[in-house]
């Protein structure tokens, strides 16, 4: 099989500039592309947002616990105990927040 000798000439860059094609393509739309990378970046975001929301929850109990360990908070415990429970005495106003955890 001979090549004549004009497809000889554009033979060459026809096949440079394919590959240089494919692997731009890839570059931008691949599993570790530039599209992928920033949709990671966006979920990292996110996750560190709900890894602070997460860990400020968790101070929060652990203060809440902490203060019943050591001395007996008895309007704490009458609190947790009521919402525990969900009940409330005839005289108290309850408000309650809605949380979305």
């Amino acid at each position: 099989m001979k090549i004549s000798l004009p497809s000889r000439y554009w033979l060459i860059p026809f096949l440079c500039a394919m590959g240089s094609i494919y692997f731009l393509y890839h570059t931008v739309h691949g599993t570790r592309g530039i599209i992928r990378m920033r949709n990671l970046q966006q979920e990292i975001k996110v996750a560190k947002i709900k890894a602070t929301e997460i860990r400020q929850t968790k101070e929060l109990l652990q203060a809440k616990t902490a203060a019943l360990k050591t001395r007996l908070d008895l309007d704490l415990l009458e609190e947790s105990a009521l919402n525990i429970l969900n009940m409330g005495k005839a005289d108290s106003v309850i408000l309650f927040e809605e949380k979305d955890y």
